[in-house]
């Protein structure tokens, strides 16, 4: 995190004299005093010979007089030891806001700043404590003798939330130090290590085996996380079946129904939990039994030992346990012709006999006698819809999903076979006679096989989708128009009807009027419209994820009110506004960022210093 230090040039009448800066910030005066501090500020390290009259500022009773001055010292001198000093001394600042701009200010001072950062990290004051946590993890570049202390810092509270944030920016180097944790005495560190694995810059696969390790360890808090790492990394781990395995065997159900999910995350090298995965078939939790059957499904044709035993699940007395079971049936049966990726489509097919004169297609998956005529059911969705004025809205920047579900019939489903679909191809007799070709685009007559979500291009587009079972039950071909957008709303502010571009610096008269003016222009002929613009007034979003201090003005452009709703006025000072669109759609614009000064050209007295970036 670094300081905004917004690019303009001084008004005329805003002094840039160094001798009429030290004026002012000795001047009985506060008004003047603050004047001063601002200008000392806007020179920046050739504002040194100010430090003196600024340092003695931070024991000012007004918390605003110390903010700036914190703001204004880690502009001047933030490589200065004494400046150091006292900006550390800061962190223990009884204001948050104050505590949390020295944080920001010493992460500018580098690895100098990194001793007295940890004194306090190992001092009295809880609040100075954490302040000193949020500064090291800023530091760079990064303060490498600090990460020892950090990773010691897991196993205390409240100091470890801060400390996995730290630890987790500070990325790779802070890894030597975290495996050697990994295999601490205290079950409680060896959890909050497993915990921050997940969260490290860089790929978290580098910490397979102690994550490997943790799900044997003797602490079920700390085989729980690693359950929880592995679903979260997923199939990037190897060699941990044999581990998962053994947690099927726990006696605690939360611990199996962990062991399952992080199976079906790996997705491979587990044959070896075949007969354990039978034997949950018959657990009386019933999320085991639904997740014993998915991870057989996912096993494939080597799993065929389970085939009674799921063929007895069908007739599961909860219906997502026996969809799951058809599923997996399935996926057993059905997948050893060929692997997936260069199967042909299964096409509809009828049955001779007795069979066929009875109406329905008899399922090969169902006791003699039964029938599933039923055609699966097909959904087009994704994370990021919308609907309105009648049209079906995707975002370009989210992929589709469509997704076929066998409702069977008479308890009995034969499984999802195919899904298909076209995209903007006519869904006529023609195209879909057209040979098979695995080679050809995506949604087109020779390859209309749906294998995985598809980002939609922007634009308008005739989607059309079915899909068959393995019975050779096909449903009716649907058809939607759906309208894709990937392009955010665009913003402009202005002040008093003037465009302040972002980055710049504008000027005010205390009354004149802010506000932005925002809208979602049409590209490639849609717009799904606007959702909202989101500001914050002198503090930024990244600092609302950690700081005590709220920012706005008068309750609006606050961390607990970022909604743009109607223009606004400033107070005299010096202002920094983030602002940011989204549409219905969740593209979200880039953040910009402009400063606005107020007061007589930037003459009047400053109570807001400019926030941190």
């Amino acid at each position: 995190m670094a300081l905004a230090v917004p690019a303009f040039s001084a008004p005329p009448d805003y002094p840039v004299d160094m001798g009429e800066i030290l004026s002012l910030i000795r001047s009985p005066e506060e008004s003047e005093r603050t004047r001063g501090i601002g200008a000392a500020s806007r020179l920046g390290p050739k504002a040194k010979a100010a430090i003196p009259d600024l340092v003695r500022f931070l024991k000012a009773g007004d918390e605003e007089v110390r903010a700036h001055t914190v703001f204004a010292l880690g502009l001047i001198a933030p490589d200065v030891e004494n400046v150091i000093a006292e900006l550390v001394n800061r962190l223990a600042d009884p204001s948050a806001k104050v505590r949390s701009y020295a944080s920001a200010a010493l992460s500018r001072s580098g690895n100098a700043a990194v001793p007295g950062l940890v004194r306090t990290v190992s001092g009295p004051g809880t609040e100075a404590r954490i302040a000193a946590i949020n500064a090291l993890g800023m530091v760079r570049p990064i303060a490498e003798e600090a990460i020892p202390l950090l990773v010691k810092l897991l196993a205390k509270e409240p100091e470890y939330a801060s400390a996995r944030t730290a630890l987790c920016a500070i990325g790779e180097a802070a890894n030597p130090e975290l495996k050697k944790a990994a295999d601490a005495t205290d079950a409680n560190m060896r959890l909050r290590v497993i915990e921050t694995f997940t969260c490290m810059q860089g790929k978290p696969v580098n910490f397979a085996p102690e994550i490997i390790k943790a799900l044997r360890d003797p602490d079920r808090k700390v085989r729980k996380a690693a359950m929880s790492a592995i679903t979260k990394i997923g199939s990037e781990v190897k060699g941990v079946a044999p581990a998962l395995i053994e947690g099927l065997r726990d006696h605690d159900p939360e611990l199996r129904r962990g062991a399952l999910r992080a199976m079906l995350s790996v997705g491979s090298g587990l044959e070896g939990a075949i007969p354990d995965l039978i034997a949950n078939l018959a657990s009386s939790d019933k999320e085991i039994r639904m997740d014993s059957a998915r991870v057989l499904g996912a096993i494939g044709p080597v799993a065929k030992s389970a085939l009674p035993a799921l063929e007895s699940m069908q007739r599961d007395p909860d219906a997502l346990a026996a969809q799951a079971a058809g599923f997996a049936l399935g996926r057993i049966r059905y997948s050893a012709a060929a692997p997936e990726s260069s199967r042909a489509p299964v096409r509809p097919r009828k049955v001779k006999g007795d069979v066929q004169k009875a109406g329905g297609v008899f399922s090969v998956m169902a006791p003699i006698g039964v029938f599933d005529k039923a055609a699966p059911f097909v959904t087009v969705e994704s994370s990021a819809q919308f609907e309105g004025n009648g049209n079906v809205y995707f975002s370009g920047r989210v992929p589709v999903s469509i997704n076929a579900k066998d409702v069977g019939g008479h308890g009995v489903m034969a499984g999802v076979a195919t899904t298909y679909f076209l995209l903007d191809e006519p869904a006529t007799a023609e195209c879909l006679q057209e040979p098979y070709n695995q080679a050809a685009s995506r949604g087109t007559c020779p390859n209309p096989v749906y294998r995985e979500p598809i980002l939609l291009p922007e634009g308008v587009h005739n989607l059309h989708y079915w899909a068959v079972d393995n019975a050779g039950n096909s449903g009716k071909i649907a058809g939607m128009e759906v309208f894709v957008d990937g392009t955010p709303p665009a913003a402009a502010l202005r002040v008093n009807g003037k465009a302040l571009l972002p980055g710049a610096t504008g000027y005010a008269e205390p009354g004149n009027t802010i506000s932005i003016v925002s809208a979602d222009p049409l590209s490639s002929r849609v717009a799904s419209g606007l959702k909202a613009v989101y500001m914050l007034i002198d503090i930024s979003f990244e600092e609302c994820s950690y700081s005590d201090y709220s920012g706005g003005i008068d309750g609006i452009g606050s961390c607990e009110n970022y909604t743009y709703s109607a223009p606004f006025q400033l107070p005299e000072g010096e202002h920094v506004i983030y602002y940011q669109t989204e549409d219905n759609l969740g593209n979200v614009g880039e953040m910009q960022m402009v400063s606005v000064i107020v007061g007589d050209r930037g003459g009047g007295s400053p109570k807001h210093p400019l926030s941190w970036k």
